[in-house]
């Protein structure tokens, strides 16, 4: 990954996040907690998370300050599965990644990418709608495929 930023709502977390909290955001449910993240040079801004479940909000800030790499861009990936990505996420964090774009902190698995730095943490962020641009062209429209 060259470099990444923006801003992201968050919809979904791995890790032992998806296990505790489930899906953040539920159309049928009054109590949407998803978590808003900006992103500058690949590393995410720990003074600007919003969350308004404010233990979910302190418990992922102490996660991602772990180690010094706990905050950087380990992972991006867009959806793979088509087929899914009109459903509604379901929790289950292996099959929603395939439906959703995918941005992970921490840990970059060197040994499959070749990063030349590691991270004791990896917390996958899944986003709904999200728009995605690569060199400045936008591929990617509130969770849809422009190309």
């Amino acid at each position: 990954m060259a470099e990444s930023n923006g801003h992201m709502v968050i919809d979904e977390l791995g890790d032992w996040f998806s296990d505790k909290y489930g899906c953040l955001t539920k159309p049928e449910s009054k109590s949407d907690t998803p978590v808003h993240i900006d992103i500058k040079n690949s590393r995410v801004n720990l003074r600007t998370i919003e969350c308004t479940n404010s233990q979910l909000k302190r418990e992922l800030i102490e996660y991602l300050k772990i180690d010094e790499n706990s905050n950087r861009a380990g992972e991006f990936a867009l959806p793979t599965n088509l087929e899914l990505m009109t459903k509604p996420l379901i929790g289950n964090l292996l099959q929603d990644e395939k439906a959703r774009v995918h941005h992970a902190f921490g840990d970059p698995y060197a040994e499959e990418t070749g990063a030349n730095w590691k991270s004791k943490t990896h917390v996958d962020g899944l986003i709904k709608k999200c728009s995605v641009w690569v060199d400045g062209k936008k591929i990617m429209e509130a969770g849809k495929y422009l190309i």
